[in-house]
């Protein structure tokens, strides 16, 4: 299915090519040795023939023969090395020199030191000049010894001296080991050769691979049109690749496909159509390929899953070649190059560039949606930018506006080409202003400083008017650059200034407004109060004098006059209460009392307001608790909750139940009254709020008593909940501590 470029072992492959080289090396060496071996014959031939007495001359057919050996072993090594191995003829050729040594043991007063040495010098020159490898040289020096050796017995000849014995077998050791050194030597300068041989190949073919990749990314680069880009692309890869046909896909994890995005085809009849989308990609077998971002060759179409073989049968392709496109670990489509013609695959240095230009591929399409990205973005800013009410211009420190956009243009009266015209100094000092910007700017970038500081500044506009600008400025010239150069951002605030001088001016008004309020009311409470004191005292001294003879309406007339002062009374105590509360004014001033004290009278208050006796009064409590709190605090808080239970049950029960909670105090005031729609419950505590606030309302009162409530809770650290259904009745739970934290108890109740 797939094709896999390997490697043989670098070890067997280097040995395997260092032997056939040593093999022709050795062949190119025999035969010149041969030949020299041939004249030195000749050479002693004449000798022996000039000098006949010196020594015995050997017959005419050992000559012959001795002539005959490296002639007839020059010619052998012409045969192919099938039928000989040039080893072995080395081998050959050099036991018949040892034998040629040898055979001087026989002749007259021959010397054996001498032929020792000779042989000993032999053994030693083969290791070093001839050219194979340690198993020649090995059968070479035991061949020698044992020609040399049993030529001495066969001779006669015995070793008078030691070394004539030792030498050889020292200098065959020697000659093996050194052989062997230099075989490894000669081994190793091979192989780092060939691996010096081998990578400046490798090193051509990929500065070929890189200049074609160059040459993608110089033409490429240039291009910020997406299409443009895979156009070239393509072309490039069916170039560089030999191919029929170049296409990319690309993936969109939108809709989870995979989308034929472009195509070049270089030779073929085939059909592309651009835009087809296929479904389902990440779930396919081509994604779990790509996935792992290599490339995949398919030499056999059929033997493959990763495309429908139809699809490639149908365009009549033979070979294709996929590799995926993958920007910052992220997969975005895949390189597709095949052909149709021919059975040779693709190569490495073919499959090298096509991952090289799938590479540049992922770069480019990621930067040509940056620009697409980026191109849309910079128009909605200048879209932004020119539709901006706000004046935005770059100006430097000597008053030249340089750049502006159609605000600025407006406010200063110019078009885009009269822009250079403009001058600060025509509507403001120059020299106040960059000082402030300066200053603006410095501030603006400090370390906690959130965005461009702001000044504003009066001008005089084109048109003669007085205008005031709201200016953030920030320097953006290098450092150093002058003249300095500011971004300004301008907003006409000429209005809004206005506006808020008119506000500042109706708040002055309306909080003078609300102190002649407050000392109206406090006085008015005041001035009621006191006459309302008198009518009060002068009723209940008619009511309790036993002595004067009131009739029975007169009484019950009385009795009427007495409950309305109150009505009035406990009305101006609250609304004195709620102002001294709204400003601030009451203090918390804690006693130490019992709670009997304080439900006796709660008691007593609720049965002298009391209206009809159709409403039952309970106050309970589950046992005795000793405060330290506000005792005036807490009693106008349970009082009002009180009061307004009984002023809207006209006919039921009214409880309040005391619980002891911890720290904390609990009191539930329930009833069973009117009850409080849901969408009113969070107003309740609102001043002036009323459940009936028309005027013809049957219940009276001004709303301010649950506001009085609330804030007295909140001085008391306490809270309070509202539960309550119409018709059903309200429950108020008021918590708080039992000890006022915080604050020492002024004084003692003397009712504690």
């Amino acid at each position: 299915m797939f094709r896999a470029v390997g490697h043989d072992s670098g070890n067997t492959a280097s040995q395997r090519a260092y032997a056939i080289e040593r093999s022709a090396q050795l062949r190119r060496y025999l035969r010149p040795t041969f030949l020299v071996a041939f004249l030195l014959l000749l050479l002693q031939l004449a000798i022996d023939f000039v000098n006949p007495e010196r020594v015995r001359p050997l017959a005419v057919d050992q000559w012959i023969f001795l002539l005959a050996v490296p002639l007839f072993a020059t010619t052998l090594t012409y045969l192919p090395p099938a039928l000989l191995a040039v080893e072995t003829l080395a081998v050959l050729f050099d036991v018949f020199f040892s034998a040629a040594l040898t055979s001087f043991l026989f002749v007259p007063h021959g010397s054996l030191s001498s032929i020792t040495v000779a042989m000993c010098l032999k053994m030693l020159a083969t290791a070093i000049l001839v050219p194979w490898g340690a198993t020649q040289q090995t059968r070479s020096a035991l061949l020698s010894l044992t020609l040399f050796y049993g030529g001495m017995w066969w001779s006669g000849e015995a070793a008078t001296e030691t070394h004539q014995f030792v030498a050889p077998i020292l200098a065959s050791i020697l000659s093996i080991y050194g052989c062997r050194r230099l075989d490894h030597t000669h081994s190793s300068l091979y192989e780092r050769g060939t691996q010096l041989e081998v990578s400046g190949e490798q090193l051509s073919v990929a500065l070929a691979q890189e200049r074609t990749l160059l040459e993608v990314a110089s033409e490429t680069n240039v291009l910020t049109d997406l299409r443009s880009v895979l156009q070239r692309l393509n072309r490039a890869t069916a170039e560089a690749t030999q191919s029929s046909f170049s296409t990319i896909f690309l993936v969109h994890d939108d809709d989870d496909t995979l989308e034929l995005a472009s195509t070049h085809i270089k030779r073929g009849n085939l059909t592309h159509e651009l835009g087809t989308r296929f479904p389902g990609w990440s779930g396919s077998p081509l994604h779990r390929a790509m996935s792992g971002g290599k490339t995949v060759s398919i030499e056999d179409i059929h033997a493959q899953d990763l495309i429908v073989p139809r699809l490639l049968e149908r365009q009549g392709v033979q070979l294709i070649a996929l590799s995926p496109i993958i920007s910052q670990g992220r997969l975005l489509g895949l390189l597709m190059a095949g052909r149709t013609t021919g059975s040779k695959g693709f190569d490495e240095r073919e499959i090298a560039i096509l991952t090289g230009i799938a590479a540049h591929a992922a770069v480019n399409i990621h930067n040509a949606r940056l620009y697409k990205e980026l191109f849309l973005s910079e128009a909605a800013y200048r879209d932004l930018f020119e539709r901006a009410n706000d004046l935005i211009f770059v100006a430097d420190v000597e008053g030249r506006v340089d750049f502006a956009n159609q605000a600025a243009l407006q406010f200063f009266d110019v078009d885009a080409n009269g822009l250079e015209k403009v001058r600060w100094t025509r509507y403001l000092d120059t020299t106040e202003v960059f000082r402030m910007m300066r200053r603006a700017s410095i501030a603006s970038r400090r370390p906690r400083a959130t965005g461009m500081a702001a000044f504003e500044v009066e001008i005089s506009t084109p048109d003669g008017d007085k205008a005031i600008l709201e200016v953030r400025a920030r320097l953006i010239s290098p450092p150093g650059q002058t003249p300095e150069r500011y971004q300004c951002i301008a907003r006409d605030i000429t209005e809004r200034s206005r506006r808020d001088e008119e506000t500042r001016a109706l708040l002055t008004r309306l909080q003078e407004s609300q102190r002649l309020q407050d000392e109206f009311v406090a006085n008015m409470s005041h001035e009621l109060r006191t006459p309302l004191n008198v009518i009060i005292g002068y009723a209940d001294l008619i009511a309790d004098d036993l002595h004067l003879p009131i009739h029975s309406d007169a009484r019950s007339f009385l009795d009427r006059i007495s409950a309305a002062s109150r009505a009035l009374h406990r009305m101006v105590e609250s609304i004195l209460e709620y102002a001294r509360l709204d400003r601030g004014r009451m203090i918390v001033i804690p006693t130490n009392f019992s709670s009997d004290h304080l439900l006796l009278e709660l008691h007593a208050l609720c049965n002298d307001v009391r209206s009809s006796f159709d409403v039952k009064l309970e106050l309970t409590q589950q046992r005795s608790i000793e405060f330290t709190t506000d005792y005036d605090r807490l009693y106008s808080v349970l009082s009002n909750l009180l009061l307004n239970a009984l002023k809207f049950t006209p006919k039921g029960r009214v409880t309040l139940r005391l619980t002891h909670d911890g720290d904390y105090a609990v009191f539930e005031v329930r009833d069973t009254g009117i009850g409080i729609e849901a969408g009113q419950l969070r107003s309740v505590f609102e001043p002036f709020r009323q459940v009936d606030g028309s005027d013809t309302r049957a219940f009276g009162g001004v709303g301010l008593g649950l506001a009085i409530v609330r804030r007295n809770v909140d001085l008391l650290q306490g809270m309070i909940d509202v539960d309550s259904a119409p018709s059903q009745g309200t429950t108020f739970a008021v918590r708080v501590p039992i000890v006022l934290a915080g604050v020492v108890p002024h004084r003692t109740s003397s009712a504690a």
